[in-house]
């Protein structure tokens, strides 16, 4: 369950301009000098232009034991306080932040067609003529840095990862407990989803069975056998060489899921609860 209170505590804690500042001006002197993290007062009041050592004190004190810590040295960031001001500085709050890729295409994971991709909202997104989309949480750090087909791969890879963790049964975000279902959509060329929420903060985050499989050890090994990385081509390999079977028994669910690389087939079959429960190559079935 969300606790309200430590909710709108850590909102308020960050809501001042002047925190947010020291945040960031600790988060470049790690940036200068990574084995030199800390800044004395006056060098951080320094950095952050305010003129009032009384108030600037003020707001430094609040931020500390969460955010910012106190070291021999002065003050420098806490664990927490990397991941608050890496979101800060993700570029994810900028909703002006729109990008057309009108001469990359990538494949639909659905259905193997061309797709078109775009950027806005925070969100990277791929749509084919069929109309089937996919939507990938991404900063625009990631696509400065990388073309947005490297992007796509390492995004996809990302959020794969995040729901291994929520299979497992732990929130990828907060840490808190994960509970599943299984979804069936007859009609749909995915007739099988696997969904998990966490019990804490909400996150939810919804795959395939063949995203379920991707990195188990027996997927990433045939792949390998192949010249295939699919940790560094994901989303090439989701797309291009894995089939969702769809169901291949009720009761109890078992989901089929075929790898196909050349004439060579991994099939991997799941439960309902996106576990592996058998692995066969193509000679063995």
């Amino acid at each position: 369950m969300v606790d309200n209170g430590s909710l709108t505590k850590g909102i308020e804690l960050v809501s001042h301009s002047v925190r947010a500042e020291i945040l960031i001006a600790l988060a470049e002197r790690i940036q200068e000098d990574p084995r030199d993290q800390a800044l004395r007062f006056a060098q951080l009041r320094k950095r952050v232009g305010h003129d009032d050592p009384g108030n600037f004190n003020y707001h430094l004190q609040r931020l500390r034991g969460n955010l910012v810590e106190k070291r021999d040295g002065g003050y420098q960031l806490s664990d927490v306080g990397h991941h608050f001001v890496a979101i800060l500085l993700s570029g994810r709050f900028d909703p002006d932040t729109r990008l057309e890729f009108p001469d990359v295409k990538t494949r639909c994971l659905v259905c193997g067609t061309s797709s078109e991709i775009t950027y806005r909202d925070g969100m990277l997104r791929t749509m084919c003529d069929d109309g089937h989309s996919t939507v990938l949480n991404v900063g625009p750090e990631l696509l400065d840095s990388h073309p947005v087909s490297e992007a796509l791969n390492i995004a996809f890879r990302r959020t794969l990862l995040e729901a291994k963790s929520m299979t497992d049964g732990v929130c990828p975000h907060c840490e808190g407990a994960t509970a599943g279902t299984v979804t069936r959509e007859e009609d749909k060329p995915v007739s099988v989803l696997y969904e998990w929420v966490c019990e804490n903060c909400g996150t939810f985050l919804q795959h395939s069975a063949g995203g379920s499989v991707l990195f188990h050890p027996a997927v990433v090994s045939f792949c390998y056998r192949h010249d295939v990385d699919v940790f560094e081509r994901a989303w090439d390999v989701m797309a291009r060489d894995v089939e969702s079977g769809g169901v291949k028994s009720e009761d109890p669910l078992n989901v089929r899921v075929a790898i196909r690389l050349g004439d060579d087939t991994l099939v991997v079959t799941l439960d309902d609860t996106a576990t592996v429960v058998d692995v066969a190559r193509d000679k063995e079935l």
